[in-house]
């Protein structure tokens, strides 16, 4: 049974956009024929109100996809492959074009931000594929072009640029408080871009998608011992290395470590066998986590002689990012 009246069938699936992956809602409506143009701009605003008062803003599908029919399997299955792209002009359509100087720099960082041409004052940073942590590059920007200290919260509470530069224009929010530490004996609350990564993977918990891989070729003599000490000071140094998530009541937090353990997986291959050595790297780097009991960290060695290894590190990305592996 579905929860909104005006929706016959719908499927959710998360969709590698230019901005990262977006979760897109693909819906069939109760009434036909499909709706025009307009009656979609409508029915996309209300069903998309009506998810925001049910649901935080991470589990709200950044688009929409109004269709006739779901494509199915010869079994019967929704055939995901066969889905459509979304159309960011979709929610485009009625642009308006920033008219002051504010506007016009915010919208040029949006645009810079979400990759996209164009921002109308009317379009919503969100809809738009914006994401949390995108909005800390917005907040940064906004501080650095315009002089500016604006709370990340703004952005969540006025999405579209209308209402941002009027916030910006109001001196909207008071200034973010200190950081200051917490203490680690209990239980934490998850990030904005943790509860996104969560959500993605308990979607699809066997996808690989958001595994960060790193793979060097060692040459020369290899002290094992030295490298695993420096792993584990390495996992000693960052928390995020020592991070554990759990559930509970309904909740999900998560928990650092006082300290943490790295196993390193040890692979002989005897001579320069590339599609071994292939599948090898595949085999540890597009596997699963599990984020409840794994360990998000995994060291893989591949020794092909004595004077040669490839090394293999594995990170989940509710742990790490790009930028920290840089």
């Amino acid at each position: 049974r579905q929860a909104q009246d005006s929706v016959r069938e719908t499927v959710v699936i998360a969709h590698e956009g230019p901005t990262g992956s977006q979760l897109v809602a693909y819906v069939v409506p109760t009434a036909s024929p499909m709706p025009d143009p307009q009656g979609e701009a409508a029915a996309r605003t209300a069903l998309k109100a009506a998810l925001k008062a049910q649901l935080p803003e991470y589990m709200v599908p950044a688009h929409l996809v109004f269709l006739a029919q779901l494509p199915l399997t010869p079994n019967g299955k929704v055939d995901r492959k066969a889905l459509p792209a979304p159309d960011v002009s979709e929610v485009q359509r009625a642009y308006v074009a920033p008219r002051s100087l504010r506007e016009q720099q915010v919208a040029q960082i949006w645009q810079q931000v979400l990759k996209l041409e164009r921002v109308g004052l009317q379009d919503n940073f969100f809809e738009l594929g914006g994401h949390s942590l995108l909005v800390t590059q917005v907040v940064s920007r906004v501080r650095r072009v315009l002089g500016i200290e604006v709370p990340l919260r703004s952005l969540f509470e006025h999405g579209t640029l209308q209402d941002f530069v009027g916030a910006l224009d109001a001196g909207q929010g008071p200034q973010a408080p200190a950081l200051v530490p917490v203490p680690r004996d209990k239980p934490l609350p998850l990030s904005f871009a943790q509860e996104r990564q969560w959500f993605l993977w308990k979607m699809d918990p066997d996808s690989a998608a958001y595994n960060i891989p790193t793979a060097l070729r060692l040459r020369g003599t290899l002290d094992k011992d030295a490298l695993r000490r420096s792993f584990e000071a390495l996992v000693e140094r960052h928390e995020s290395l020592r991070t554990a998530f759990v559930e509970d009541d309904g909740r999900t937090c998560h928990v650092i470590r006082p300290q943490g353990q790295v196993s390193v997986v040890e692979r002989r291959l005897d001579g320069e066998d590339e599609a071994a050595i292939q599948a090898f790297l595949e085999q540890q780097t597009q596997g699963p986590f599990d984020l409840l009991n794994d360990a998000l960290l995994r060291v893989a060695l591949l020794a092909l002689g004595e004077q040669e290894h490839i090394l293999v590190l594995t990170l989940h990305h509710i742990v790490t990012d790009a930028w920290s592996l840089q």
